[in-house]
This record gives C-alpha cells, sequence and structure tokens, in this order.
C-alpha cells in the first residue's frame, strides 16, 4: 500500500501499527512474528516522503469507546490497559488533518485526556 500511495501521488498516509512494533523481542513468544512485521511496515513507511503517522495502540479492547486516550512517542507506565477500539478510530480520525502529527510515530492507550487534546499536544 506504502509503495502504491507513493505511485498514485498521495502524500497522506496514516498506520495503525502496534505497541512493541519497535521491540518485538519484549512481547510474548508467540506475538514476535506479528510485532517484527508491524515494525519493518513502519520502517518502510518512515523511509518514504509520505506525509504519514503511525498509531500504535495498546491492546485492542472490544468495550465502548470513551472518547478519553493518553497518547506519547513511548507510553511508560501501566501499558496493559489496552484501549478500546472505537478509541483508536476516534484517533485515526483525527490524526488525518494534524500537520503537528506527519512523520510521527505514537503510542495510544486509555486515559483520561479527550482525544482531539492528546493529539494536538503530539
Amino acid at each position: 500500500m506504502i509503495e502504491a500511495a507513493e505511485r498514485k501521488g498521495i502524500t497522506r498516509f496514516i498506520m495503525v501499527s502496534s505497541m512493541n512494533a519497535d521491540t518485538p523481542e519484549k512481547g510474548p513468544e508467540s506475538m514476535r512474528h506479528y510485532y517484527q512485521a508491524k515494525g519493518d511496515a513502519d520502517e518502510k513507511l518512515a523511509s518514504t516522503r509520505l506525509n504519514y503517522t503511525i498509531i500504535r495502540p495498546g491492546r485492542l479492547l472490544d468495550v465502548p469507546g470513551t472518547g478519553k486516550i493518553q497518547a506519547a512517542e513511548r507510553i511508560t507506565g501501566d501499558r496493559t490497559v489496552g484501549i478500546p477500539r472505537a478509541d483508536v478510530a476516534q484517533a485515526i480520525v483525527a490524526v488525518i488533518n494534524a500537520e503537528n502529527t506527519y512523520r510521527k510515530t505514537f503510542e495510544l492507550l486509555s486515559g483520561e485526556t479527550p482525544v482531539e487534546e492528546a493529539v494536538g499536544s503530539m
């Protein structure tokens, strides 16, 4: 998809990756291949001229969204809290035109900050 976007002259690309994509060796053995593949795709995207944003959510939860997240280049503290899928979707929408997220990678988990505010502070 990255190469197709470049060929078509698309300049904006949003990638949903995963926490641990940059450190697959720290994940459970059964997930390391997944994290490695996500990390490889992230590196490929970051090497392009595209105005990319790579979002790395934690464990995806099948619960209603709250509209509140924590977002940071690297989230410290309890990284096991997960994040509702709806909140990840809301963050994707929020970054579409957010130039402050161009050419950035950040992690997402449930939190206390409204999505738009968290994205705006990246």
